[in-house]
């Protein structure tokens, strides 16, 4: 019989949000350990810690889910005990460590079992490229969260591996798994009755027939999503139906200057929607945002994301969902449940001075992120056209999440999530048990807009089609200006195109849908390249509109 019992790597801070800085892989570890806690077949509850600190609080959190199964935990002095589960379940994609440690009593003696969460750092894509030459096994796996993940683990890993075949001449290179299994969430914690809908909506002062729409997560427009579409679109939706419309934006900004750049995009993107920020590192305060809201949107553009756990919780809440069509929410939010949103990226190629600038220690991580970010759009028309559907049909809006409630129930509630973990670790038992014992570019830093090319609907290249948004330059003209100096937009000056350039961009832009290639062909610019990418600066804005090519 297969063994599911399974070690788990515990450092408190991994597996908690009570941190002043509450981000996903935080709630993303705290949910799946109670999820394991309350939905784990084992016998036994193993951990393996640092310290006896440690060991007492994950028997704490333990008890907190009144379970009453016996609790083990091992430190490293004790790595090679043969009372122990034939795996470790570690919060990260750098097991390494646990690797080379495991060498010390053989390969074959426990299997290692990481996931990755954000891709788009230095650690991650050190770590993945580092699995080349790391002692790891077929038996052992790094989890994906979601499908785009694991194409971008699978394309460092694979560009990292070219890279030593052809220096080095390297055949062999045992690979660990790489099996998709979705975050989970405990979905009766977002079931709200109409009683706790109403009592929400009057603690804020929301009236009955205001339209509230929610975003859930960490307000950071360099870091998680700029908010740039989504102020646009609901102004729209504001002035030109009429509603009486309500955001919520429920997180946490890491400075005052971030909190600052925010209002001042309240006020001049949308005066005529009322915004109630809300910290959401109180969780009696993300319960009052769920049950008030009528809509859930979030656009993510930045690559830091992988999966995106919001939308699960807001699917759980019976929410409709408008999300970007971006990595994760792809593969969770389906047309059934909502709107996604078409979203582009500069073609591959356009990113690698992004990538050099981070490599170089030029830009630091949030820097690189929202630099490559800012080059990223979300279409606003088809915001603007979610939003409105949304508002106008009440049914609508309860069928979406009607059926969100009952897809985040079937395929994310840590009941249905566990089990695929719980048979992962069989398999890795099973295979275990088996066995006795040209120009080449650097893998982990590679241009953003080749290694996250899948996280977008499509890549703006020379087929793409493209025309003015406006009903001629001069209004594009006026909007441009009174953009670029909002803070949202302005922070990533060191790499957007100077105003004049910009301009010279905008001006090539027809009033009628033609390729991009059309728009250079015969026109004179310092670097065609940038000034393609400066087209999908201005898509990010909304001053332009894109499509794929009709002909492709």
């Amino acid at each position: 019989m297969a063994n599911t019992e399974c070690s788990i790597y515990f450092h408190p801070e991994a597996y908690s949000t009570a941190g002043n800085k509450l981000m996903g892989r935080n709630v993303a570890g705290e949910s799946f350990l109670r999820g394991y806690f309350e939905h784990g077949t084992a016998d036994t509850l193993w951990a393996a810690v640092r310290n006896q600190e440690a060991a007492d609080a994950f028997a704490n959190m333990a008890r907190a889910t009144s379970n009453q199964r016996e609790i083990q935990a091992y430190m490293p002095e004790q790595m090679g005990v043969t009372q122990r589960p034939g795996a470790i379940f570690y919060p990260g994609p750098d097991v390494g460590d646990l690797a080379f440690q495991r060498s010390f009593f053989g390969a074959d003696k426990w299997s290692i079992c990481g996931i990755t969460h954000t891709t788009s750092s230095a650690r991650a894509m050190d770590a993945i490229t580092s699995w080349v030459t790391q002692p790891l096994n077929s038996w052992d796996a790094i989890i994906c969260p979601s499908n785009a993940v694991k194409q971008n683990v699978e394309l460092v890993f694979q560009t990292e591996l070219a890279r030593l075949e052809k220096r080095l001449g390297i055949t062999k290179c045992p690979m660990p798994q790489l099996p998709v299994i979705p975050l989970g969430v405990r979905t009766d914690d977002f079931r709200f009755n109409q009683a706790q809908r109403i009592n929400a909506r009057q603690s804020l002062g929301i009236k009955q027939e205001t339209f509230v729409v929610l975003f859930m997560g960490r307000l950071s427009f360099h870091a998680k999503a700029n908010p740039l579409p989504m102020y646009k679109a609901l102004e729209i939706l504001s002035t030109t139906t009429g509603a009486d419309v309500r955001l919520i934006e429920c997180g946490w900004h890491a400075t005052e200057g971030i909190e600052a750049a925010y209002e001042m995009a309240h006020r001049q993107l949308c005066p005529s929607v009322q915004v109630t920020v809300l910290d959401g590192r109180n969780k009696k305060n993300r319960d009052t945002a769920w049950a008030s809201a009528d809509v859930f949107c979030s656009l993510p553009d930045n690559i830091q994301e992988t999966f995106g756990i919001s939308p699960i919780e807001a699917m759980a809440a019976g929410l409709p969902v408008i999300v970007s069509d971006w990595n994760g929410y792809k593969d969770t939010a389906t047309a059934e449940c909502g709107y996604r949103i078409t979203t582009s990226m500069p073609a591959p190629g356009l990113g690698n001075d992004l990538a050099y600038r981070h490599a170089t220690r030029c830009d630091d991580y949030d820097y690189y992120c929202g630099h490559t970010g800012t080059f990223i759009g979300v279409d606003v028309s088809e915001c603007c056209s979610a939003l409105e559907a949304l508002y106008l049909d009440s049914t609508l809006r309860m069928k979406m999440g009607a059926e969100g409630r009952k897809r985040a129930v079937t395929l994310y509630d840590w009941s249905q999530v566990i089990p695929q973990y719980e048979a992962l670790w069989d398999e890795q038992q099973q295979r275990r048990a088996a066995v006795t014992s040209g120009q080449t570019i650097w893998p982990a830093r590679m241009d953003p807009y080749a290694a996250f090319s899948h996280y977008a609907s499509c890549s703006m290249s020379g087929s793409s089609e493209i025309k003015l948004a406006y009903e001629n330059f001069d209004e594009a003209k006026l909007e441009l200006q009174k953009l670029l100096v909002l803070e949202i937009v302005r922070y990533a000056h060191k790499v957007i195109q100077p105003e004049e350039e910009l301009l010279r961009a905008l001006i090539a832009v027809p009033n009628d849908w033609a390729p991009v290639a059309d728009i250079f062909r015969g026109k004179h610019f310092n670097d065609e390249l940038i000034a393609q990418r400066s087209l999908s600066f201005l898509h990010k804005l909304g001053l332009v509109n894109l499509r794929r090519s009709q002909t492709s």
